[in-house]
């Protein structure tokens, strides 16, 4: 019954460690009277790295006034950049619908740019680890023979508190191994250097935001002035009007 109540509790010690992550391949090869197993002893070495991504986002903003108006007749907002083809086009349409509500003709100033900001408007950040490489760093063999209960702590796995200045965690316990009469277990324990590289990356996202205006002056009409000779031939008229008048006034 003894027996019965150990070997059971292998079982369970092989089940538990298993599910923890501390054996490494949990099964165990019987050959004969000879059963092989091994453990393993995991150091993870984080190398870690930072990158930073910029997204660039538009908010252009085109205006079109009449000289001395203040009031806008002509405003539009694009998710775009100035120099888009878009936004240029907007540009001569805007020309062309000031045009239209002007009785004289304009000239125009611009696009020109009245404001402008460049703001972080979103910030984000995402880990990602990734396996780069493993290496045993020590490996050690041991026999274990019947009729005996073994506890696998440091001295029967053979941990080694530090190697090539890779510190392991010695005080790991392994659980209960009972290894019946006539039996022997080769035990093989090594410690691994897992080397996993962990990356976060942020992305920073930017609004530009920029205020172009057009404006459309009117064209001033100038009126000619009279030639000079039509200004004395005028003046000469009127000179001979008076003297007949005279004359007739004295008859």
């Amino acid at each position: 019954m003894f027996r019965d109540r150990l070997g059971k509790l292998l079982a369970l010690a092989f089940i538990c460690a298993g599910s923890l992550g501390i054996v490494g391949p949990a099964a165990a090869q019987k050959t004969g009277g000879t059963t092989v197993m091994s453990i393993e002893n995991r150091v993870f070495l984080i190398t870690t790295a930072a990158e930073t991504q910029t997204v660039e986002t538009y908010a252009t903003r085109m205006q079109g006034f009449l000289a001395g108006n203040p009031s806008a007749l002509v405003d539009v907002l694009f998710a775009l950049p100035f120099g888009d083809a878009a936004v240029q086009a907007a540009a001569l349409t805007t020309r062309n619908l000031l045009s239209a509500a002007s009785l004289d003709p304009l000239s125009f100033s611009g696009p020109t740019l009245a404001s402008s900001s460049r703001k972080l408007s979103d910030s984000s950040s995402v880990t990602s680890e990734v396996f780069v490489s493993e290496e045993p760093l020590w490996v050690n063999t041991s026999e274990l023979i019947g009729e005996e209960l073994y506890h696998l702590n440091s001295d029967q796995f053979g941990c080694q508190a530090e190697v090539n200045g890779v510190q392991f965690d010695c005080s790991r316990d392994f659980g209960d191994v009972f290894v019946a009469a006539g039996d022997t277990v080769l035990l093989t324990s090594a410690g691994v250097a897992e080397t996993r590289l962990r990356t976060t990356v942020t992305t920073e996202t930017y609004l530009n935001s920029a205020l172009y205006e057009i404006i459309g002056t009117p064209q001033t009409r100038v009126v000619p002035e009279p030639a000079t000779g039509f200004l004395v031939g005028i003046a000469g008229l009127m000179g001979w009007f008076a003297t007949v008048r005279r004359r007739r006034n004295r008859a």
